[in-house]
């Protein structure tokens, strides 16, 4: 009530709690006794304080609105300023810059635009700089550099972009320094020289670094790489506990780089850059109450980090886990002393990618007032596990103890709102088969190698390829065969006067015996895999078919080094001689004098009569054995089988049809009612049946251009 105001001012509170509509403070006067003013639950804009006196005003958690009042430049005699938590926007207030004495400066989690103001750099008595969360934008000003008084300056979770200043590299061990989570290019520099600076997501294009100190623990707890571990047990700062048949861990040591003693995990926890001298026995803490759960001794005692926490698996095997994390607030309490009503926030990270973000615990805590998240899964590549838990800078704060002294600065107690966790279970989902001994090993690979030579062995006897060289019988004709050193003795012992001819995989000799029969012997340079296969090709191919223009295969001989295949010798002569007689021709040339695009088609239905019936053309003489002839005969009376070679005993049916049938449409006498060649091949390649091809073109005169279509 505005009535009470000239009795306000005499009093000796600290803290003011105001609803409703914020009233005019212009007209107070504070004593140099009232230097502290704490003021929370305001509304609205900020209200003008330029006739304050005090040293300090903490105006954080509270719904003010709109930018700083530039009058706030005015209060000479400030030196702690903590307007936190609040709804501020427009850009940061140059008029700060004036004031001269100011240590102190929070401002985290408001809505700021733009960029650093330039008359910060006048900030000479500066040594804690705290802009969390308040969406500033552009680079890191080069006056922080010179602020030689700057003990913490904390820029988290910004728009900030550029280039990190390579002051930071230097920056005194004193320092403590946060520039997590924004968006700054690729450090120009490794490591920064003191540890106590944050550098967590700070950069858009460079991924996390690995800890140097974790990979030389992988190293000497995983040598080369083998893993040892599919689970993970540990109490959170507790000890060894047995939970439902399973043994977790002991985690109670108050140091902040721990390995624990198999080796198989570890933590790493970063301390408050504001909580005074560091006291890592803070880092574990214990409720006074105990749980009525079952699982009472994973929650009685909690590992906790200011900062940031991280725990790290060691030697795992790789593949999929599924992770459960234990919380239970037992610090913002009743029952611990602290206020009930503070909460804690904090992210968790697993393998580097954020999978809890904004966790409070009281928020996910069931009744018996312990939270379990257990549907996180992990993904292990490189035998290590890494799960982060980071104070982003929201929550509670406990920046609320009165000076020391008279006129002397506040000195803030250890801060308890980073995170805290009671427990981690670690799970492969996957089933891990039994490592084999290497006893086991060498026995397996005995037997199989017994097991190839008795194969290979097996193979060749049933060939005939283990009688003796001298009494094995080589076919080198129909009904002639010799021994291996009487086909040695034709090619003069392979020589280079029997050469022949040479392909990829060997040469080919002519071998010539006493009584002038002669063959072809080809020499295989090697048995590899490819010429096995060469071989086995040559061999079932070869020796089924039968055409007086193909080459016989008669044996092959595998022995002694040697690898053999005999064939039919053939003299050198023109492929003409072979394939253009005149049962090939087709009849328009003889009568007309002409060709057609048709010529070959009919030539290829020769060819293929005489496959499949295992018949020599006639040559155009015009009897009733002349192969075309009698083909037209058995269609008409629908006995095309008939015409098959006798020494075929298993064919398809339907397959032969299709090609006797496609052969007497290749040789009809009439060039039009021929099929092209294309038509042919779709065919042969069941792409369209011979109803479809069998249509007759609108001329078939026999001087058509041979390129049209073949």
């Amino acid at each position: 009530n505005n009535r009470h105001q000239p009795e306000i001012g005499k009093c000796r509170t600290t803290m003011f709690y105001m609803y409703g509509p914020v009233i005019q403070l212009s007209e107070w006067r504070n004593t140099r006794k009232f230097r502290k003013n704490e003021i929370s639950s305001i509304t609205g804009p900020v209200i003008q304080l330029s006739e304050w006196r005090n040293t300090r005003n903490n105006l954080r958690y509270n719904l003010l609105t709109n930018s700083i009042p530039p009058s706030l430049g005015e209060l000479s005699r400030l030196r702690e300023l903590d307007a936190s938590y609040n709804q501020l926007s427009g850009s940061l207030q140059p008029t700060l810059g004036n004031l001269s004495d100011l240590n102190t400066l929070w401002l985290s989690s408001n809505n700021f635009t733009g960029i650093f103001p330039e008359s910060y750099a006048k900030f000479e008595m500066m040594d804690r700089f705290v802009l969390r969360n308040c969406s500033i934008s552009g680079s890191i000003p080069a006056y922080f550099g010179y602020l030689s008084n700057l003990r913490y300056l904390s820029l988290a979770e910004n728009k900030l972009n550029g280039t990190i200043p390579n002051w930071i590299e230097h920056a005194a061990f004193s320092t403590m320094i946060d520039l997590s989570y924004n968006n700054f290019s690729k450090l120009s520099f490794k490591d920064p020289e003191s540890s106590n600076i944050s550098l967590f997501s700070c950069c858009c294009c460079q991924p996390e670094k690995t800890n140097d100190d974790v990979n030389q623990l992988m190293t000497e707890y995983c040598p080369q790489g083998k893993p040892k571990y599919s689970s993970l047990y540990i109490n959170c700062g507790g000890e060894e506990a047995t939970i439902n048949g399973i043994k977790y861990e002991s985690d109670n040591d108050t140091r902040n780089f721990y390995v624990s003693p198999k080796g198989n995990w570890g933590y790493s926890s970063k301390e408050s850059f504001v909580a005074g001298n560091t006291n890592y026995s803070n880092d574990i803490k214990r409720v006074k109450c105990g749980f009525s759960v079952s699982e009472a001794p994973l929650y009685e005692k909690a590992r906790f980090s200011p900062l940031s926490l991280k725990y790290y698996g060691f030697c795992l095997h790789n593949g999929n886990y599924n992770v459960t994390l234990h919380f239970a607030e037992i610090v913002y309490t009743e029952e611990a002393g602290y206020d009930s009503n503070k909460k804690r926030v904090f992210d968790v990270y697993i393998q580097g990618k954020r999978v809890l973000t904004d966790f409070d615990i009281k928020n996910e805590s069931k009744p018996n007032k312990i939270a379990i998240k257990d549907n996180l899964t992990a993904v292990v590549s490189n035998n290590q596990l890494e799960i982060h838990l980071y104070w982003a800078g929201k929550g509670s704060s406990d920046y609320t103890q009165e000076p020391s002294g008279q006129y002397g600065e506040s000195v803030p107690p250890p801060d308890f709102n980073g995170p805290l966790i009671s427990a981690i279970s670690v799970t492969a989902d996957f089933k891990l088969g039994k490592k084999l001994s290497p006893v086991h090993i060498a026995l397996i690979t005995v037997a199989s190698v017994i097991f190839t030579l008795l194969l290979i062995l097996a193979l060749a006897w049933m060939m005939g390829w283990l009688e003796k060289e001298d009494l094995h019988e080589i076919r080198v004709g129909e009904d002639k065969t010799v021994t291996l050193r009487q086909l040695s003795d034709a090619t003069r012992k392979f020589s280079k006067e029997t050469e022949i001819g040479k392909g990829s995989f060997g040469t080919v000799y002519k071998a010539e015996f006493p009584d002038h029969h002669v063959v072809a012997v080809k020499k295989l340079d090697t048995l590899s895999v490819e010429g096995i296969e060469k071989l086995k090709s040559e061999i079932y191919t070869l020796q089924s078919l039968r055409h007086e223009n193909l080459v016989r295969l008669f044996d092959i001989y595998v022995g002694k080094g040697l690898y053999l295949v005999i064939y039919e010798y053939m003299e050198n002569k023109s492929l003409a001689d072979a394939l253009f007689s005149n049962g090939y021709m087709a009849p328009e040339y003889p009568m007309y004098g002409t060709i057609s695009s048709k010529y070959d088609v009919y030539g290829f239905g020769v060819v293929i009569l005489e496959l499949v019936s295992g018949r020599k053309n006639a040559g155009h003489k015009h009897n009733q054995d002349e192969l075309e002839f009698l083909v037209c005969v058995a269609e008409t009376k629908g006995s095309l089988l008939d015409l098959l070679d006798k020494s075929l005993t298993v064919y398809e049916t339907k397959q032969a049809i299709t090609i006797l049938k496609l052969a007497v449409k290749c040789t009809n006498i009439s060039p039009g009612v021929r099929p092209t060649m294309s038509e042919v091949v779709s065919v042969l390649n069941e792409e369209k049946t011979l109803d479809e091809i069998c249509v007759p073109q609108a001329s078939d005169e026999p001087d058509q251009d041979l390129t049209k279509d073949a």
